[in-house]
């Protein structure tokens, strides 16, 4: 053989045999495998899940001959906006269409399943976003099919086209050859310019619920003989997060990790989900306000390197629940948690999340939203106060029942005037004897708390209400406690999110007046929404309606002093206000010397030689 016949003998040998390497290893099953999210993808209209409304759509529009020249597909990943405009396109270039149902069997219909339809052009618009792909695609347009009736483009993701191809694909969209669909999909329309959007039919796919996706992936592993566990397919779907394609890859994961089909510990284990029982363990430790046992139950969780974020929406998510059965059923209950207290926790965590993203510690911000958890008062009902008050006699029981505000109280409205006396009269007699007080406060005190016998009932105890429970001092700080924690369950059930962002702040001053509310820097943002004037109004005419005067609300944060001539600053060696009207600090120093007991407090003040203000 002649020397210059050599290279070209190499060059077919060599491609000689690496087509028998490949045919070689298709032929034995080696590259012929397809993921589920291909395999199971749908090829008709029939088989889309979730998506009625589109799919009725077009289906009455092929139905009518009246197929629009451009489409925007919308929604989020992994619910069929590509598998859609294949379809779709499958109906227009079918032998027998255009119709609603392509046979899936003629040549086009196989060409355009397999991806090689020189009628169905899909373009990556992350990829191909310049002005000048737009150009290329636009001088395409004008020559006409190979072999279908309709030649169809689907640009996916397009709203990643820059603002100059937009523009230079603006008029082909409006006035494009005949017999020339688009097919528009993106997962954020917003940022598509609203002079396309205006040209385009546009369908929003909407994410699939979880009982959905159960159902669908229970009839793939039934038809495909896969043992499985509802709890476990319930598990995944969940994940999915509304997504058809991420459930099948997140089933394919986990068959493939399990070995005895899909059960609920296999499933958690392969997908790094945390158990309920951890976040209920932590809910058991914050309910005893221990915190030493919650930071070990979190310590367990960071020590098996667990994703914190996904433990922080987990837990979420596991009081969501436990909030929804409250809701759904008012005897439900859970340790000892109230339903406020639920919301305070969700919300804790919820700031936590937002300031994982902003800290170069978040296992740190997770330590502290759960002390924070561990540190939260418990909320007391009217009901609970009452009950107590019947069960027991000693002297501060009775100074409890003193202290339930009337107004509200169905029980309280029908005792005459006679039988409060009496029983303030018992009270009396079983409680200590005070301290020698001033005549003249005496008798303000006596007029304070003794009603008019010549009153109406009803009128005494709305008048007197506020007078009860107007001015504080040191002396009655559970009376104190005890009024703002029913005021707030009373706001709670009236306006849910403003009681939710009220109980984060602390009464720090109480008069006959105003009421100061204080607020720390973490949560500023509850701060400035409540003393927006409109919603500050809400919460003073709940306030008139439930203690039956009008009372001005001061909403402050740390760094703020509310200026106010009812309710003048506190003094520093007495607690006393400097106008000669008492108010109400006990609360803030008992909750000073409460932080100050922490461990972790007292290490950071000692390690940078600090002092707590």
């Amino acid at each position: 053989m002649a020397p210059f016949l050599y290279p070209p003998s190499i060059f077919i040998v060599f491609f000689s045999s690496l087509y028998y390497f490949i045919s070689h290893i298709t032929e034995r099953g080696v590259m012929s495998y397809k993921v589920y999210a291909r395999r199971f993808r749908p090829v008709g209209f029939e088989e889309v899940i979730g998506q009625e409304h589109v799919v009725e759509t077009l289906k009455r529009a092929l139905q009518k001959q009246s197929v629009a020249h451009a489409y925007v597909f919308c929604g989020t990943r992994g619910v069929g906006k590509t598998s859609m405009a294949r379809i779709l396109a499958k109906a227009l270039n079918c032998d027998s269409g255009p119709t609603d149902t392509p046979c899936g069997v003629c040549p086009s219909c196989t060409a355009i399943a397999a991806g090689n339809s020189f009628d169905v052009v899909e373009v990556d618009g992350a990829s191909n976003n310049g002005v000048e792909q737009i150009r290329d695609l636009r001088d395409s347009v004008a020559y006409g099919t190979y072999e279908g009736k309709y030649k169809v483009y689907v640009i996916d993701e397009v709203h990643m086209l820059s603002r100059g191809a937009f523009n230079a694909f603006l008029k082909t969209l409006e006035e494009p050859p005949e017999r020339v669909v688009f097919v528009l999909a993106t997962t954020e329309p917003h940022k598509i310019p609203d002079t396309i959007l205006s040209r385009c039919q546009r369908f929003d796919f909407k994410a699939l619920s979880t009982k959905a996706l159960q159902t669908h992936l229970e009839d793939l592993c039934t038809q495909e003989d896969i043992p499985f566990e509802r709890d476990a397919i319930s598990l995944i779907a969940k994940k999915a997060q509304g997504s058809v394609r991420d459930s099948l890859s997140l089933l394919e994961q986990c068959y493939a990790f399990s070995a005895k089909g899909l059960t609920r510990d296999s499933v958690a284990c392969a997908l790094g989900v945390i158990a309920d029982d951890v976040y209920g363990a932590i809910l058991s430790a914050v309910s005893k306000r221990s915190a030493e046992t919650a930071l070990e139950e979190l310590q367990a969780v960071l020590d098996a390197g667990y994703n914190l974020k996904e433990f922080v929406l987990g837990f979420m998510e596991y009081l969501r629940r436990i909030l929804c059965n409250y809701v759904q059923d008012t005897t439900f209950s859970y340790l000892s948690f109230r339903q406020g207290d639920i919301l305070r926790c969700i919300e804790l965590l919820r700031q936590c999340e937002f300031d994982m993203q902003r800290s170069s510690l978040p296992d740190f911000q997770v330590e502290l939203t759960v002390i924070k958890m561990c540190s939260l008062d418990t909320l007391i009902t009217l009901e609970d106060l009452l009950q107590q008050g019947q069960d027991h006699t000693a002297p501060t029981v009775h100074h409890k029942e003193e202290s339930i505000p009337s107004v509200g109280s169905k029980a309280e409205k029908d005792v005459s005037p006679q039988v409060k006396k009496e029983e303030r009269a018992v009270a009396s007699e079983t409680t200590y004897t005070p301290a020698p007080i001033p005549p003249d406060e005496a008798r303000e005190v006596a007029e304070e708390r003794v009603p008019c016998e010549a009153e109406e009932p009803a009128e005494t105890t709305e008048a007197s209400h506020a007078m009860e429970h107007g001015v504080y001092t040191p002396d009655n700080h559970e009376k104190a406690q005890v009024f703002w924690r029913e005021f707030l369950q009373f706001a709670s059930n009236k306006k849910p999110v403003m009681g939710a962002w009220l109980e984060l702040g602390r009464v720090i001053a109480f008069t006959e007046n105003s009421i100061d509310v204080r607020f720390s820097p973490m949560h500023s943002f509850q701060q400035m929404e409540l003393a927006n004037p409109k919603n500050r109004a809400v919460l003073e005419e709940l306030l008139r309606e439930y203690s039956g005067s009008a009372l001005t609300l001061h909403i402050t944060t740390e760094a703020e002093v509310p200026q106010d001539s009812s309710a003048p600053p506190v003094s520093e060696e007495s607690g006393d206000s400097t106008g000669g009207e008492p108010v109400y600090t006990g609360h803030e120093a008992s909750l000073q010397d409460e932080v100050a007991r922490e461990p972790i407090i007292k290490d950071v003040l000692e390690l940078f030689d600090g002092e707590l203000l």
